[in-house]
């Protein structure tokens, strides 16, 4: 009982400092950009959110290998086998080190040919001496980093990496902000900025030597690595949703154009991270509800996960769908040298990211089950798909183009997911889905016929924004509860009653 009290306490405290950190970084990614675009020009913007999207591309060489990793360390953590957590450690080590090299060879090679390509207006010089100073943070975690905080999320106290993350997001904001207002140039900007989350990884190892009696001379367990091929083509599709965009628009459009598109994304991208934050912290109960109960009570509690995950995704969307062109009216109010106003682009941006959040609900308990391999043809359709349609686009089109890949992918990727776990997995009706989704985007409608269309307000300072979007905020909510009572009472009822009872157990 002790132990199911810990596990609980440990899941809240972080799930709530993930939440935060979360927070602040969407704020972070708002007040940063408008600071540099506003003193050095959008194109310094987008050169470096794009240098920095492929310097990410390293990661792809991982193969899915921290979440393997972090797997094989529960049961030695949990039964206090510490020579078998440091062979796990020392051969993360080992593998992050050559991953680390090769990003040097990696590095050297970007330094030649991503001026080439790169579409701006910076001449040879500034480009590379900007991808070195970007390139330490990125040194820095796998040479020290990934191992040790891998370590730490294993043991349920990802709390400390968040702590640590929030602690150096807010520095880098006071930082930037000093400097900028001294007159730096971005260079020293930059450089100071890296060398505030280079002290993460520092800290990190540090804690965990201090928490951890690790034996680094231990013979290194090379079991968990080679696991890592079991993930890899999942691993490829996210790394495709999330890294590819900036790519395209770097080659065939401009940074100026990548400057545009890293603000909106900055806004869908928070919201989603909170939203899937309720699946990423499902995963692991699945995972044993699959293995040891019985399919009806599994699909009870999945009733509950999808009502749940889609109905904060329909409401928090839908205020994001109505709320991102007034602000970014305001946002970019004093911002001249590029265009930021892209309503078609914005919903369908915000729709996209929105249907990877009801897809993440079907993904995560289809990978909790362990159909990586069944899976796999559906990760390899949404990539093919995304990119597809999105190399094609982009030269028509433009932006517009970029995003009606993005959600073309994760609508197929959506349907396959869901077919898939109601039939092979869950042996559920497909119609429950059709009813929840028909039932949200009803509510989706009604509050942007509401809001958009019957609410006559207009936005042109901070002040009106914050009015408009309180206002949004509540007729969204309000239209949600009325068709929640009238097609989910059981649902609501039967969720009502397990918090509060929580609530009060823990009371007693």
């Amino acid at each position: 009982m002790a132990s199911s009290t810990s596990r609980s306490k440990n899941s809240t405290l972080n799930m709530s400092f993930s939440l935060l950190f979360q927070l602040i970084t969407a704020i972070s990614g708002l007040i940063l950009p408008k600071l540099i675009i506003e003193n050095f020009g959008s194109d310094v913007n987008g050169l470096i959110a794009s240098i920095t999207q492929f310097l990410s591309y390293i990661s792809l060489l991982e193969a899915g290998a921290e979440g393997v990793i972090r797997a094989s360390l529960y049961k030695p953590l949990s039964i206090g086998d510490k020579e078998k957590v440091s062979g796990i450690v020392v051969a993360a080590k080992k593998f992050y080190f050559r991953i680390a090299m090769i990003f040097l060879i990696y590095l050297a090679g970007m330094c030649i040919i991503y001026p080439l390509i790169v579409k701006t207006n910076f001449d040879f010089w500034y480009i590379v001496s900007m991808i070195l100073i970007l390139s330490v943070g990125t040194i820095m975690q796998y040479l020290v980093g990934l191992y040790y905080s891998t370590l730490i999320t294993a043991d349920q106290k990802s709390r400390i990496i968040s702590i640590v993350n929030i602690i150096a997001v807010i520095a880098n904001i006071a930082v930037t902000y000093a400097l900028i207002l001294c007159g730096m140039s971005i260079h020293i900007v930059k450089i100071v900025s890296c060398l505030i989350f280079a002290g993460k990884p520092v800290f990190l190892m540090l804690y965990a030597k201090s928490h951890y009696q690790l034996n680094m001379k231990a013979a290194p367990d090379n079991n968990a690595i080679k696991q890592r091929w079991n993930g890899l083509v999942h691993h490829i599709a996210y790394f495709i949703h999330t890294n590819t965009d900036i790519a395209l628009i770097t080659v065939f459009l401009n940074t100026k154009y990548v400057s545009v598109y890293s603000l909106y994304y900055a806004v869908v991208v928070g919201i989603e991270k909170i939203v899937t934050s309720i699946s990423g912290g499902s995963a692991a109960s699945f995972g044993n509800l699959i293995a040891t109960e019985s399919k009806k009570y599994v699909n009870d509690i999945f009733d509950k996960f999808e009502f749940i995950q889609i109905s904060v995704t329909t409401i928090l969307f839908t205020i994001t769908g109505i709320l991102i062109v007034p602000f970014m009216k305001v946002y970019t109010i004093n911002i001249t040298d590029v265009n930021y106003i892209y309503p078609e682009f914005a919903y369908i941006m915000v729709i996209a990211e929105a249907l990877y959040c009801i897809r993440c609900i079907y993904s995560t308990v289809s990978l909790a089950s362990g159909r990586y391999k069944q899976t796999q043809l559906f990760a390899i359709s949404e990539a093919i798909v995304n990119l597809a349609v999105s190399i094609v686009l982009i030269q028509y089109i433009g932006l517009i183009g970029i995003a009606i890949g993005t959600f073309l992918g994760m609508l197929t990727r959506t349907v396959l997911d869901m077919i898939y776990l109601s039939k092979n997995v869950l042996e559920r009706s497909i119609f429950k889905f059709l009813k929840v989704l028909l039932v949200n985007i009803s509510i989706s409608a009604c509050a942007i016929l509401i809001c958009g269309l019957a609410i006559p307000f207009s936005v042109t300072s901070w002040g009106g924004w914050i009015a408009y979007a309180v206002i949004v905020s509540v007729i969204t909510a309000l239209i949600a509860l009325t068709f929640y009572l009238i097609f989910y009472r059981e649902i609501l009822k039967s969720i009502s009653k397990r918090y509060f009872g929580m609530n009060q157990k823990s009371k007693r």
